[in-house]
């Protein structure tokens, strides 16, 4: 008769594929996952020179395999992704950005155009990484070449006028 292993974390029943792997039977260490996460969490924690070299030279030796998992958790949490970007780029929620789109009554701050795209991108300062609004590409792009200067964008604009001003 077999004997249901207990965790020896926190003593819960162990189930097989619920709450449970059996990797380690063979050590008889029996620990469920949610105390797996938390020793893995303070072994992190405690050595993390150790966990960061561990993971480059796994990346090194499993780039394809680490490229190809990262790309399918992407594909299917599109979601996710976006919330990560927002926060980690600009500090901002998905709420904040579909705030920010409903003052702009959802199109680009500067053209006045409905993205063709999915979505507008987040313009903000490169000095003080600031956000000034939602843009279509093509001005973000724009700000970006002219250095999102106001002299060099005020220099465009007497270009532009004075070759107006010849044509007509």
């Amino acid at each position: 008769m077999a004997v249901t292993p207990l965790c020896n974390g926190c003593g819960c029943v162990l189930e097989v594929g619920e709450n449970w792997s059996p990797s380690n039977v063979k050590k008889h260490y029996y620990v469920c996952k949610k105390c797996a996460y938390i020793k893995t969490k303070n072994y992190s924690v405690e050595h993390p020179d150790h966990v960061k070299t561990y993971q480059a030279d796994y990346y090194i030796t499993n780039k394809a395999k680490a490229n190809r998992q990262a790309k399918e958790w992407r594909d299917a949490n599109p979601g996710k992704m976006r919330e990560y970007s927002l926060k980690w780029h600009y500090g901002m929620t998905i709420e904040d950005y579909d705030s920010m789109l409903a003052n702009q009554e959802g199109v680009c701050a500067i053209c006045h155009t409905i993205p063709n795209k999915k979505h507008l991108v987040v313009d903000h300062s490169h000095d003080n990484n600031m956000v000034r609004g939602l843009l279509c590409s093509n001005c973000n792009t724009g700000l970006g070449l002219f250095k999102d200067s106001i002299d060099n964008l005020s220099a465009a604009i007497v270009y532009l006028n004075r070759l107006n001003n010849k044509e007509n």
